[in-house]
């Protein structure tokens, strides 16, 4: 049964936690190779919308739609075990981000997505999707005049979804980050998460993370040297993001090495960077409330 009913064919809004992805790039990749982009982007959202099936309760989860260039998760509030199935859904971020950071697939290198997750009324079946939190998520995601996010590709979480979410795990392994003390999802962590473990159960040195980010860290050196002026300061933040994640998890040999790259150069003051990029909860209590909830 849909998570999202209709009433005499009347869609019926419910109180959700809502994701808007903006895919970067996705038209001119269409351009080239429509047929490979389609199929790319369409199993990030089934390997992520699998997380659904691990639902804590029956009749729960959350739904999800790509269109174009656009990927919508919406969750509805009022389910059994509300909180678990958030912290299912924001995990399915991590993954559906992770894997398409790193696609190497005919003419794609790489798809980065940018984009915010807020709280309010929503609808999503397979004939329409929208709704309050959508229209939220949408102008966050859009937002252009002083608004430094737009160089930042990943997704935001606004304040009103972030006090709903559960408390994130401790270190560089939760599903959240922190840049300016605004709340993101940390896609990072997600080269480990799998339907069934969660990236903060996973060792740092694990080989198959050290490997995606090996990857990831080639891509953003591949993508910087062809930038144009317009996206070079969004690989210069996803690279102060990328070392500053490895270097929390001392995995130093990871890093890129921006003192020396040309076409990677150190971010001034002012400019985003690994320095304003955190990995510990904020709010009140988060690590203690964190382990109190796993006992």
């Amino acid at each position: 049964m849909s998570l999202y009913q209709r009433v005499d064919g009347v869609p019926q809004l419910r109180d959700s936690l809502v994701a808007y992805l903006d895919v970067l790039g996705i038209q001119q990749a269409y351009h080239q190779d429509a047929d490979t982009t389609a199929a790319v982007l369409d199993r990030a959202l089934q390997t992520a919308l699998h997380f659904a099936s691990l639902q804590p309760a029956a009749g729960g989860g959350f739904a999800g739609s790509a269109v174009h260039d656009s990927v919508t998760l919406g969750m509805p509030w009022d389910q059994p075990s509300a909180s678990l199935v958030a912290a299912f859904a924001v995990e399915a971020l991590q993954l559906l981000q992770a894997s398409l950071t790193v696609v190497q697939q005919g003419h794609l290198n790489g798809l980065f997505t940018r984009g915010a997750i807020a709280s309010g009324s929503h609808f999503i079946d397979d004939r329409f999707v929208g709704g309050l939190a959508l229209a939220r998520a949408v102008a966050a995601e859009g937002a252009r005049d002083g608004n430094p996010w737009r160089d930042r590709p990943v997704v935001r979480v606004l304040p009103e979804a972030l006090v709903r979410l559960p408390l994130n795990a401790p270190g560089p392994m939760g599903a959240l980050a922190w840049c300016d003390g605004e709340a993101f999802v940390n896609y990072l962590a997600g080269f480990a998460v799998t339907p069934a473990t969660p990236g903060s159960f996973v060792a740092a040195d694990d080989p198959e993370l050290a490997e995606a980010l090996a990857r990831h860290g080639q891509l953003l050196r591949d993508n910087l040297r062809s930038a144009t002026d317009a996206t070079r300061p969004k690989y210069r933040w996803l690279l102060g993001y990328h070392n500053a994640f490895c270097r929390r998890l001392e995995l130093d040999n990871l890093q890129i090495d921006t003192a020396s790259s040309s076409a990677a150069p150190q971010p001034q003051p002012g400019e985003p960077g690994a320095n304003q990029i955190s990995f510990d909860d904020p709010r009140d209590g988060a690590a203690a409330g964190y382990r109190r909830r796993l006992m």
